[in-house]
């Protein structure tokens, strides 16, 4: 059914296979992990320097063995996991995916790339396997001398390669896109600077809550202070 296609394609693209086969060939490794700022008036992204010298496209990162400089598969699997974001609307059964990153048009990107290749992938995992039942009928065919058995064999051999013809041609196998991804004009995180304004005034605050307290315990205890 649907719902079991649309939840195997959902568990796949969380897995860690999906990740290192149709995901992380296609990007540039410092994008996914040293990524730290996006200008947005030339599109031009800034990287952590301890992790990532962007002028000689060099890791040096200083880490401890069992990690090298260049991050490993599974620790770019891990952040992966948090920023790409896949779930199905139990009420619509659609299914939605957003990716995070500091740079909106790789988002943007990385969110086709993950549709694209899911679909993709998937197709070809049925294709071999209709492929493969294709193989095996015309060979049951050509063994058997019985009429009723060959005109079974013939209906599921038109069955096959109808199935066939479905999956070569159709891009949108799994998923259809209803609303393609976009850049977003502001951030979908919470503001850095409203963060630290709150952070600042909630610290004053605090701060002149514990003066009035200290003052207020010098007055009952004058011989103390």
């Amino acid at each position: 059914s649907f719902e079991n296609v649309s939840n195997e394609a959902i568990a796949r693209v969380k897995s860690f296979s999906f990740f290192r086969k149709y995901f992380l060939p296609f990007i540039k490794l410092e994008d996914l992990l040293a990524a730290t700022n996006w200008n947005s008036q030339n599109n031009l992204i800034s990287y952590d320097e301890k992790i990532f010298n962007k002028t000689k496209n060099q890791w040096v990162r200083n880490v401890s063995p069992p990690y090298g400089s260049i991050p490993s598969e599974q620790e770019a699997y891990e952040v992966y996991k948090k920023i790409v974001a896949i779930y199905k609307d139990e009420k619509t059964s659609f299914v939605n995916i957003s990716t995070k990153h500091v740079s909106p048009n790789i988002a943007e990107q990385w969110t086709n790339l993950i549709i694209k290749n899911i679909n993709e992938s998937m197709r070809e995992i049925d294709r071999t396997t209709v492929l493969k039942s294709i193989e095996f009928l015309n060979k049951s065919y050509n063994e058997t001398s019985l009429s009723d058995t060959k005109d079974a064999i013939s209906k599921l051999l038109e069955k096959q390669i109808q199935d066939l013809m479905f999956i070569s041609a159709n891009e949108n196998y799994v998923f259809k896109i209803l609303e393609d991804p976009i850049s977003p004009e502001k951030r979908s995180s919470p503001n850095r600077f409203l963060i630290l304004f709150l952070g600042t005034f909630l610290g004053l605050i605090f701060g002149v809550f514990l003066s009035l307290i200290f003052s207020f315990v010098r007055q009952l205890n004058p011989q103390k202070s």
